[in-house]
C-alpha cells in the first residue's frame, strides 16, 4: 500500500522468551523494515556479535535501500542511505533522567523528515528533541515545541565528535 515501515528496535531482553528468539524476530522485522532506528548494541544483538553492530547496519542499508539511523549514545549517530554515511554529534547536556531519550528522538526524526528536511538535519533536530527532554523533568510535557527546538539548536553548539 506504500506505507513505510519504520522499525525502532528497542530492544529490552525480559520482553522475550530467549534471546536466540528475538534475534531472530528482530532480524527478521529489520528485513522487512524501509527504516530502521537502534544503538550499537541493538545492532550487535541483531549481528549475533556485539562487536559487529555497524557491519549488520551496512548490510542492512545496502539490501534493499533501507534508511538506517545507527546510534552511538555519546559519540552521535551514523545515518546510513543510498551509500552514503552521514555522521552527527550530539547536544551537550545535563540530565535530569534517561526517560523519553528514545522515543523523543523518533519524533524529532520523523516529524523533520515529514516536514521536507533533510536527513543530516532531521537526525540533528531529533537529537536536540532527546537533549531538551532529558534535561527536564516528564516526558511528554518535556518535548519542545518547534521554536523551542530551533532555539536550543541555534544556542547549544553540538559536541565534537
Amino acid at each position: 500500500v506504500g506505507i513505510p515501515v519504520i522499525f525502532d528496535i528497542d530492544y529490552r531482553p525480559y520482553s522475550w522468551p530467549s534471546a536466540e528468539v528475538a534475534s531472530e524476530v528482530l532480524s527478521r522485522a529489520g528485513e522487512e523494515s524501509d527504516m530502521i532506528v537502534g544503538n550499537d548494541e541493538e545492532f550487535g544483538f541483531m549481528a549475533g556479535d556485539f562487536k559487529k553492530g555497524l557491519n549488520k547496519a551496512r548490510d542492512l542499508a545496502s539490501s534493499g535501500n533501507r534508511l538506517i539511523i545507527y546510534k552511538m549514545g555519546e559519540e552521535g549517530a551514523i545515518t546510513l542511505y543510498n551509500n552514503e554515511e552521514i555522521r552527527t554529534s550530539i547536544f551537550p547536556t545535563t540530565a535530569v533522567k534517561p526517560n523519553g531519550a528514545g522515543d523523543s528522538f523518533m519524533a524529532g526524526l520523523l516529524s523533520s523528515i515529514a516536514a521536507g528536511f533533510d536527513l543530516k538535519t532531521s537526525v540533528i533536530r531529533g537529537s536536540a528533541c532527546a537533549s531538551i527532554v532529558v534535561s527536564l523533568p516528564g516526558c511528554a510535557p518535556a518535548m519542545p515545541r518547534e521554536e523551542q527546538l530551533n532555539d536550543f539548536i541555534k544556542n547549544n553548539p553540538m559536541k565534537e565528535v
